[in-house]
């Protein structure tokens, strides 16, 4: 007991010296910075506008593809344009598929492709359209993402995607490979997400 009281007041002591105290609060403080550092980086990374080319792109649904012109307007299309070349997103994927069994495509519209790119035209050379094709009908569902065992909506979503972006990007100081992002998908991203979007990448 003796023994223990005396290295308490020899650490005391020890402590009261100016010096000691100096290194103390200074490794305090690099603890505190560091913590804050980290934190800041994962809870709310900044912004991607130091990265946005305006060379990003969307996933978009088959609509755009195979749906009748009088269900999809042309003056819908012009207004989901708009808001795309406004967020910088220039590359535009339309859903050809599902394919069936065999690896069929299903038939398109042409009506509805016919107007969509002539729509596209009137901005000029800004829009690029890149159909995709995906999975088997009978394998692949894509009406409802959140329902889909190969989908987690609590770790796989727009947030969690610009952090890593962002702090991937910040590491870097010149990468001449990236020219931009591309969200997956416009059938399921909904206005809160743009929000994300927005904020993380345009810096708004």
């Amino acid at each position: 007991m003796n023994v223990s009281i005396l290295q308490i007041m020899k650490i005391r002591n020890l402590i009261k010296k100016p010096c000691i105290r100096i290194i103390i609060i200074l490794s305090v403080l690099f603890f505190l910075w560091f913590f804050v550092k980290e934190y800041y980086n994962i809870a709310s990374p900044r912004n991607g506008s130091t990265w946005n080319q305006n060379e990003n792109g969307i996933w978009l649904d088959r609509r755009w593809m195979r749906e009748p012109v009088s269900k999809l307007p042309d003056e819908q299309l012009r207004q989901k344009l708009d808001a795309y070349k406004k967020r910088g997103i220039r590359y535009l994927f339309p859903h050809v598929c599902p394919m069936d069994e065999k690896g069929h495509l299903p038939e398109i519209n042409h009506e509805r492709v016919q107007s969509l790119l002539k729509i596209t035209e009137e901005y000029g050379d800004f829009f690029i359209i890149l159909p995709w094709v995906g999975g088997s009908i009978e394998t692949v569902d894509l009406s409802n993402e959140d329902k889909a065992g190969y989908f987690d909506p609590h770790s796989e979503n727009i947030r969690t995607a610009f952090h890593g972006i962002i702090k991937a990007l910040k590491k870097r100081k010149d990468i001449p490979a990236f020219s931009g992002i591309a969200i997956y998908s416009d059938w399921t991203i909904d206005e809160a997400e743009w929000k994300i979007y927005d904020k993380c990448w345009l810096g708004e």
